[in-house]
C-alpha cells in the first residue's frame, strides 16, 4: 500500500511539472496518470522484487535491481517511441524513466 501512494506522488508531480505525459489512460476524467500501471502492475513487480531478494546478499540484491529495472525502463521507452500510451519530456527522457523505476523498487 505504501508503495502505491509513493508511486502516486511521484507520477504525479512528474505529470503536473509537465515531464511526463499519459494521452491514453484508464479514465482520463479522473486520473492524469496511469492508473492501472501505478496501482496494479507495479505493487505486484514490487512484492515480486522484494520476494527474490530476501535472503540475498547486498551484492546479489543490486544485481536482481538492474535485471528488474532495465527490461522494464527499456519497455517504457519502446512505449513512448512506438505508441501514443506515454511522452516524456526534457533532457533524457529515458534517464528519467529508469531514474523512475529504480525509485519504485
Amino acid at each position: 500500500m505504501v508503495a502505491c501512494f509513493k508511486n502516486y506522488v511521484f507520477d504525479k508531480t512528474l505529470v503536473e511539472t509537465n515531464r511526463i505525459k499519459y494521452p491514453m489512460r484508464f479514465l482520463p476524467q479522473v486520473f492524469k496518470i496511469n492508473a492501472v500501471y501505478e496501482f496494479l502492475v507495479c505493487p505486484y513487480l514490487s512484492v515480486w522484487f522484494r520476494q527474490t531478494i530476501y535472503k540475498s546478499k547486498p551484492f546479489k540484491k543490486i544485481l536482481y535491481l538492474f535485471f528488474f529495472s532495465i527490461p522494464q525502463g527499456l519497455f517504457e521507452i519502446l512505449l513512448e517511441k512506438e505508441t501514443n500510451m506515454m511522452s516524456l519530456k526534457g533532457i533524457g527522457s529515458g534517464i528519467i524513466s529508469f531514474t523512475r523505476i529504480f525509485s519504485k523498487y
